[in-house]
């Protein structure tokens, strides 16, 4: 699902996307994440999607 913004609301998502393409090299920006090599977050996606997250970043999302 999408947000109104256009972010996607699915963090679990994203992060299985990270898990099959280790260097997003493969279809960079599919599922809405980044579409920088090596998962380098843009400024505009949610803390939650970026490497950097914290759990609380990432349950912020989810709810």
């Amino acid at each position: 699902m999408l947000e109104s913004n256009g972010a996607c609301r699915k963090p679990a998502l994203a992060s299985h996307y990270r898990a099959l393409n280790l260097t997003n090299s493969f279809n960079p920006g599919i599922g809405h994440t980044s579409r920088q090599r090596h998962w380098g977050c843009a400024p505009q996606w949610p803390q939650g999607y970026r490497e950097n997250a914290s759990p609380q970043d990432i349950q912020s999302i989810e709810s």
